[in-house]
């Protein structure tokens, strides 16, 4: 038995260029898989919620640094179009 006929067909029935089309999209199945399992993971961990504990000290000190760059852009309408 011959692996390679003269028509250029492995065992007869595949033609070599088929077999290696063939052989390159087995090779690319185990990248889509493990893409689709990649993209999957970060589909389902952007659904879930995060929540960030800050202390009620840390938010009042905020407040106040918010409200002294509300009003020095209050007081500095020039530079206040930047930074809306």
């Amino acid at each position: 038995m011959v692996i390679i006929d003269k028509q250029g067909r492995i065992f007869g029935k595949w033609n070599i260029i088929d077999f290696l089309v063939c052989c390159f999209f087995l090779c690319l199945l185990p990248l889509f898989w493990f893409q689709w399992k990649i993209f999957n993971i970060k589909s389902q961990q952007s659904k879930s919620k995060i929540t960030i504990e800050i202390p009620i000290k840390e938010y009042e000190e905020l407040k106040t640094l918010q409200q002294k760059i509300n009003n020095f852009l209050n007081e500095h309408k020039r530079a206040r179009k930047y930074f809306e």
